[in-house]
């Protein structure tokens, strides 16, 4: 699978051969417009992207259909692959009007007044009301030994869609999303491993594999092409942790102060100023993270 292997990875990484993937994850889309290229990690994992919390987890399928010819006494064979499809299945718990608008042809969104309150409406069905709705999308798993893993392509949903009211249970949709062909050459989607061993550039740059500041939530989400972050606190500290290479010295500094990595500063009203330099053998880079205290 061409779009596995992602930065640092090569056949000899036997740290990589033994990772597991686990866990669910979120789903983010956008728009799809004809000819657009692929969106950035970056520009996908914003919070108005996001298609609800994700709900019994997801799942991605791929199936192929082969034509075999084979001689009469069985001597002589040829397979061909004729056809492919890949798919994503997901259960969304938090869902809203405009959810059910993205994934149905016929769903149509919108508000009204009602009295004092305002209400949101779906109308749907009616095969002349239909509208091609084509998305990329953009699932982010993984976990936090291993690292992020991300899967994207564009495609719709192709599923009829049951929602369904119980006193016991969530009212959970599940949407089948149908990959097709995003480029010229006719791939249908994208798988990244992310936060891999020995993580740099082409050039030598060294790079974060990991960033986390507690249980706060940067923006963008990590990425480490990406250096400039922000999140917001209303903690006294949170502890700081940043993993690179081996052979990468990692010198971490708040509002100029230097602090050991791993460990939790006391955090001033107002900006506070990460500043994460990275120096190795090949090279030097910086991260850098504004913490708003409130």
């Amino acid at each position: 699978m061409s779009g596995m292997a992602g930065k640092g990875y090569s056949a000899e990484n036997t740290d990589r051969l033994k990772t597991i993937p686990l866990g669910s994850g979120n789903v983010y889309m956008i728009p799809y417009t004809e000819g657009s290229t692929m969106p950035t990690d970056a520009q996908f994992e914003q919070n108005a992207n996001m298609v609800g919390r994700t709900k019994n987890g997801a799942t991605f399928n791929y199936t192929q259909t082969f034509y075999t010819a084979v001689s009469d006494d069985g001597v002589a064979k040829k397979r061909r692959l004729n056809e492919e499809t890949a798919s994503f299945s997901w259960g969304i718990m938090t869902w809203v009007p405009k959810t059910i608008e993205k994934l149905l042809r016929t769903a149509t969104a919108s508000t009204a007044a009602e009295g004092d309150d305002t209400v949101a409406i779906v109308e749907g069905g009616g095969i002349g009301n239909q509208r091609a709705k084509k998305f990329w999308l953009h699932f982010v798993g993984g976990d936090d030994i291993d690292g992020k893993i991300t899967l994207t392509g564009i495609g719709e949903n192709i599923d009829a869609l049951s929602i369904a009211f119980a006193n016991s249970n969530e009212t959970v949709l599940t949407p089948n999303f149908e990959f097709d062909p995003y480029d010229a050459e006719g791939h249908l989607y994208k798988f990244k491993m992310a936060n891999q061993p020995n993580v740099t550039s082409e050039d030598g740059v060294p790079k974060l594999s990991a960033l986390t500041l507690g249980s706060l939530t940067l923006d963008p989400t990590f990425d480490a092409d990406v250096n400039e972050y922000a999140t917001t606190t209303s903690n006294a500290s949170n502890t700081i942790t940043a993993t690179a290479a081996s052979g990468t010295d990692i010198v971490i500094t708040v509002n100029g102060n230097s602090i050991t990595n791993g460990t939790a500063p006391t955090w001033e009203d107002g900006d506070n100023i990460v500043s994460v330099q990275l120096a190795s053998a090949t090279g030097m880079n910086t991260y850098s993270i504004t913490v708003t205290k409130s």
